[in-house]
């Protein structure tokens, strides 16, 4: 950038006014002229890096604003419901459920989510759901085209005369089965989300107190949360903050072993006669917990209580 303002500040054919007529400018002008020009360059590159560095931080304000409403209404639904529940497995549930009705109406046929779906694919898990809603029309004219972008990334390209044959479309397989489009929508989503409930964390009391009373978080969700929290908070909120997640955590934690181990114990004759107490859907309950999944794991027929 300086190399580019100094040619530009001393084109040959100006004279320099202390050199008596003779073209181009003496040595000690250009040295002054280029300091000061230099000194011009780098307030403005640092101002520049301010503007940019402040409107990146506008625009993630104005993202944990977006999300700031869905993650209370999580936070107050989990904070009065009957069973503990993770308020981001409520929101990872309710995203997955937009984001797969979405791709099957109207959203299908705009050009640039087709080309998303066509380059991405989807996981088994979400061809599943996606099946389960019996829009079998929209599901067909997905596949079409993704099974045409599939046959191009399978066609030979120059990489397979370097790496050698079938180089080119084995990368294409594994980039394709490590993606899936509404996985990629739900995590950046969920991690915008996540990043808000500690932002409302820090600068909402109101939040703060409602989430200190939740019941639980599960260990995904946990370690997104409190992973982010560690970059973004100071030392001392920190510690604050972990510690009061962490609480909830070991408390159900503690609360589901004993719920699992009262399972077990079930299935001695000698603890034939007592009661089950709470531990009939422990094992859903520690499924839930370790995995992340929404609380809806169901236990199918023909296995024990």
């Amino acid at each position: 950038m300086t190399i580019i303002v100094y040619i530009f500040a001393f084109p040959r054919t100006e004279k320099c006014s202390c050199s008596k007529g003779e073209k181009g400018a003496c040595e000690k002008c250009q040295k002054n002229c280029f300091f000061l020009l230099k000194n011009r360059a780098r307030c403005y590159i640092i101002y520049m890096y301010k503007y940019i560095v402040c409107t990146l931080a506008c625009e993630e304000d104005l993202l944990e604003q977006i999300y700031t409403i869905p993650v209370n209404e999580a936070f107050d639904a989990a904070l009065v419901s009957d069973t503990p529940v993770c308020p981001f497995c409520s929101l990872f549930k309710k995203l997955e459920e937009d984001e797969l009705d979405i791709i099957l109406g109207a959203s299908m046929m705009e050009p640039d989510i087709r080309q998303k779906t066509n380059d991405q694919g989807f996981c088994l898990d979400h061809f599943k759901k996606m099946l389960i809603r019996r829009r079998r029309l929209g599901m067909g004219l997905i596949l079409e085209s993704h099974l045409a972008e599939v046959k191009k990334k399978l066609s030979p390209t120059a990489r397979d005369l370097v790496g050698g044959v079938g180089t080119s479309a084995l990368a294409e397989l594994l980039a394709l089965e490590e993606d899936c489009y509404v996985c990629s929508r739900i995590e950046k989503n969920l991690s915008a989300m996540t990043a808000t409930a500690v932002y409302l964390y820090q600068s909402d009391p109101k939040f703060t107190e409602k989430f200190k009373g939740q019941k639980m978080f599960c260990l995904v969700h946990f370690r997104a949360m409190a992973d982010y929290a560690k970059k973004k908070l100071q030392k001392k909120l920190f510690r604050e903050f972990y510690e009061c997640a962490f609480g909830i955590l070991d408390g159900y934690l503690t609360t589901l072993t004993a719920d699992v181990s009262w399972f077990c114990k079930k299935f001695d004759y000698r603890y034939d006669e007592e009661p089950w107490y709470n531990s009939k859907d422990s094992i859903e309950r520690a499924i839930c917990f370790l995995s992340g999944d929404d609380g809806t794991v169901e236990q199918k027929k023909g296995t024990n209580e």
